[in-house]
Formats: structure tokens, C-alpha cells, sequence
């Protein structure tokens, strides 16, 4: 973990080769969760956690390659976007998933100042954890669901967040043998 670093003193625009991978990371991380979740035969817990780790794993790995700020909240774009168009997902969560990701950045920068090497890590958890209490959130208003029901799918989420939480590591790992291989330039 401590080879990873987010930068925030890398300036400028996206490069073309940097949008490509973000779109591939964006591609890649909804076709694996989808696959998973397929699979597993439904929303059971362990195809919840396989589910959320690989793509927490992928965010860290697209982070850790394209460590300029902003990459977080454009991937999460571009997810809920395809989410949206592709796969009928709420239009309601695009706005709370933007949120997450742009508290997360912001937290990423005040953090890479600091410890760089931790900054990724606090920003991907912080960015799963809010988009998920966000979600509940406006599930709670949008279908005005009893709150004695929104504790079995805050139990639920509290499920998948674990392998998010899984996911952190394994995309630390993940990150550091390709930044071995030289796949991702330090």
C-alpha cells in the first residue's frame, strides 16, 4: 500500500490515452460486476462482496494509472451514464453517485497534500461509503420506504461494502504488480 500514490500536482487536461483508459476501466468495471452478479445467481451475500470488490479493485488500478484529480468523478460519470442508458438504472442515483465521487476528490486532494499514500485509499472507501448512504438516503425519501424496512437494505449494502473494503487490498496488490510489470509508470 504504500507504493500507491494519488498525485495531485500533475496539471492540466486529460491526455487522449488517459480518457481511453478511463472509459475502458468505466466498460470493464460494469461488464465484470455484471457478470459476477449473474453468476452468483442473484444478490446473494458472496456474490455482493465479489461484486463490490472487483470494482473497488478497478477503481484503485484506474487511480493508481491515471492519478490526476478528476479521474474519479469522471469514471463515475461515465459508469452511472452507461448504468443509465445501457442497463435502465435510476436516473435518481446519477446526481447522489456525482456527489460521493466529487466529496471523495476533494478529500483526495486535501489528503495527497498530507500522505499521499493513504489519500487513495481514504478517497475510493469515502467514495463507495457515501454513494451508498447517499442511495439509501434517497431511497428512503424518493419511495418513502419505512424506516424498519431500510434497515434490512442498509444490512444489505453493509454487506457489499465489506467487499468493497475487500476490494481496497486487492486492488493495492493488483496495482502494485502491474506498476512491477511497468504496465503503470510511477
Amino acid at each position: 500500500m504504500k507504493n500507491l500514490k494519488f498525485q495531485t500536482k500533475r496539471g492540466g487536461y486529460f491526455e487522449s490515452r488517459e480518457l481511453v483508459a478511463i472509459g475502458i476501466f468505466a466498460a470493464a468495471a460494469k461488464i465484470s460486476t455484471l457478470v459476477i452478479a449473474l453468476a452468483g445467481g442473484g444478490m446473494n451475500p458472496l456474490s455482493l462482496m465479489l461484486k463490490n470488490a472487483a470494482y473497488t479493485t478497478m477503481v484503485v488500478v484506474l487511480l493508481s494509472k491515471v492519478g490526476k484529480s478528476g479521474t474519479l468523478l469522471l469514471f463515475t460519470a461515465v459508469n452511472q451514464i452507461v448504468s443509465f442508458m445501457i442497463l435502465g438504472g435510476s436516473v435518481i442515483l446519477i446526481p447522489t453517485a456525482l456527489c460521493a465521487a466529487l466529496l471523495a476528490e476533494l478529500v483526495m486532494i486535501v489528503l495527497g497534500r498530507i500522505r499521499p499514500g493513504a489519500a487513495l485509499f481514504i478517497g475510493v472507501a469515502l467514495n463507495d461509503l457515501l454513494s451508498k448512504i447517499f442511495s439509501l438516503g434517497v431511497s428512503l425519501i424518493y419511495t418513502r420506504e419505512n424506516l424498519s424496512l431500510m434497515w434490512v437494505a442498509a444490512i444489505i449494502v453493509g454487506v457489499g461494502y465489506l467487499g468493497s473494503i475487500c476490494g481496497l487490498f486487492c486492488g493495492s496488490r493488483l496495482a502494485g504488480e502491474l506498476r512491477h510489470a511497468g504496465i503503470i509508470q510511477s
